[in-house]
């Protein structure tokens, strides 16, 4: 997702949205790549091997949360990438 897309999708501001992916480039988590063949040069943030691990760790632990209903929400999502980007 760019950068537009990630902010309009949370309630954050957009400096502490950019430390954030930040950090999490820097833990291998994410990746920021860049298109330069159009104008203008487009740039978004993928999921690298790690953080599509990452994943099935959390999906791991909705499934345990939702059997055990350790105070949580009902979860409408089926796929859990879907509440992460």
């Amino acid at each position: 997702m760019r950068f537009s897309e990630l902010k309009k999708s949370m309630d954050i501001t957009p400096k502490v949205l950019s430390d954030r992916l930040k950090e999490l480039q820097k833990e291998g988590v994410i990746e920021n790549r860049i298109d330069s063949t159009s104008m203008p040069i487009k740039s978004e943030y993928c999921l690298t091997e790690v953080g599509r691990d990452l994943v099935n760790v959390i999906k791991d632990i909705k499934s345990w949360a939702l059997k055990w209903k350790v105070n949580n929400p009902v979860c409408e999502s089926r796929d859990c990438i879907d509440c992460l980007l």
